[in-house]
């Protein structure tokens, strides 16, 4: 809608000025890390409720993308460094690292 894009437009605006490491969203229901504009990194984890899922698409920026209930994890270090991790959650509530990498 024109209403999304330009919320979407002010937002790569304002995070335009000090660019940040991370842009965190929720709103797929699916896993995603990608090349951000805005900031250095977009986010994307909204499938916290397990096995309730939405489709998701591989763009040029996309880095790690699934279709799986889950949620991101990130450490940072007392040197500054950041680590991130892609959990996967299965029906028995066990988790698997799907992804992981340090964020620079």
């Amino acid at each position: 809608s024109l209403e999304n894009r330009r919320m979407r437009v002010m937002l790569e605006d304002a995070l335009s000025a000090r660019r940040p490491l991370i842009y965190a969203s929720g709103h797929e229901h699916n896993l995603q890390v990608i090349r951000g504009i805005g900031a250095v990194w977009h986010l994307v984890s909204g499938a916290g409720s397990y096995n309730h899922l939405g489709p998701v698409a591989w763009g040029d920026s996309t880095v790690f993308a699934a279709v799986t209930s889950g949620f991101m994890r990130l450490d940072v270090l007392r040197d500054g460094r950041a680590r991130l991790g892609v959990l996967a959650v299965a029906a028995d509530s066990s988790t698997s690292e799907r992804f992981s990498m340090w964020l620079k």
